[in-house]
C-alpha cells in the first residue's frame, strides 16, 4: 500500500542557550499536526517535522496539514511512496 511521506521545514531555534526555543508559530503547529493526525490510524510521526502516512483515506489529513503549514507560512513537501516502508524492525 502506497504511503505519504509530510515534512515540514523547522524554523531556526531563537533560544540562546543550549536547549531549542522553538517559534511559537511552530509550537502552535505541531500541536495542531498532532491533533489532526489522530483519527488516521496507520500515521506514524518519525521524528519532529516528519510524519508517514497511509495513503488510503489519508486525504483530508493531508489537505489540512498542508492549510496548516501555510497558515503558519511554513515550508512543507509530501511525497508519495509507492512501497510501504517497514520501521518495524527499529
Amino acid at each position: 500500500m502506497p504511503q505519504f511521506l509530510f515534512i515540514v521545514e523547522v524554523p531556526p531555534s531563537e533560544a540562546v542557550s543550549s536547549s531549542p526555543g522553538y517559534p511559537y508559530d511552530w509550537i502552535e503547529f505541531a500541536n495542531a499536526a498532532t491533533e489532526i493526525l489522530k483519527p488516521f490510524s496507520g500515521t506514524r510521526k518519525l521524528q519532529l517535522n516528519a510524519w508517514l502516512l497511509t495513503a488510503e483515506n489519508s486525504w483530508p489529513a493531508m489537505v489540512e496539514l498542508s492549510a496548516l503549514s501555510i497558515r503558519h507560512k511554513l515550508s512543507y513537501s509530501v511525497l508519495l511512496l509507492e512501497r510501504v516502508i517497514d520501521l518495524s524492525s527499529n
